[in-house]
């Protein structure tokens, strides 16, 4: 068992278990205390995570997104269609084989996701700003380390395309 503060001693298993009861304590309060701005979008889920999943890899081929969505082509490319028409994506012909079409956001497509995760981050200002220097400073170390494992994770799924990542040392 690892030890935590004072007499506090809980199983690897608790303690995790612990920090995902206590994320969802804080994302239910936050839900309860502000709207998300995708409420208000006509947008659907499928649409929302093609945007996302773009903003996130920059371009696509459809066979990609449908693969991502564990769609069929077909079905990827009816939902690309409606955000094409949104003006939020662009195809573009693959430059070294014209038989595939890629997908990329435009600077409208990419403006939107900006001004979504831009909302999470004041919320999350708001909150920071509660806290005093010392717990920032624990919060700040808290993700420091999230990040690193998330790093490794992103490693471990790339397998020979981690260098694009930063190294640990890095953050």
């Amino acid at each position: 068992m690892e030890q935590t503060n004072g007499n506090d001693a809980r199983s690897r298993e608790e303690l995790e278990e612990e920090v995902l009861i206590n994320q969802k304590r804080m994302f239910e309060h936050i839900q309860s205390t502000h709207q998300p701005d995708w409420l208000g979008s006509d947008m659907t889920m499928p649409q929302f995570k093609i945007l996302f999943l773009l903003y996130s890899q920059g371009q696509l081929r459809m066979s990609e997104i449908a693969k991502a969505l564990d769609k069929k082509i077909s079905t990827a490319t009816g939902i690309i269609d409606r955000l094409v028409e949104q003006h939020f994506i662009k195809r573009e012909e693959d430059p070294e084989d014209r038989r595939v079409v890629i997908a990329r956001l435009t600077e409208t497509g990419h403006q939107l996701c900006e001004n979504f995760l831009q909302s999470g981050r004041e919320q999350t200002a708001q909150l920071l700003n509660r806290l005093s220097v010392e717990e920032l400073n624990v919060i700040n170390q808290g993700m420091i380390l999230m990040a690193r494992a998330a790093m490794e994770e992103a490693r471990e799924r790339m397998g020979q395309n981690w260098q694009a990542l930063p190294k640990k040392e890095e953050l």
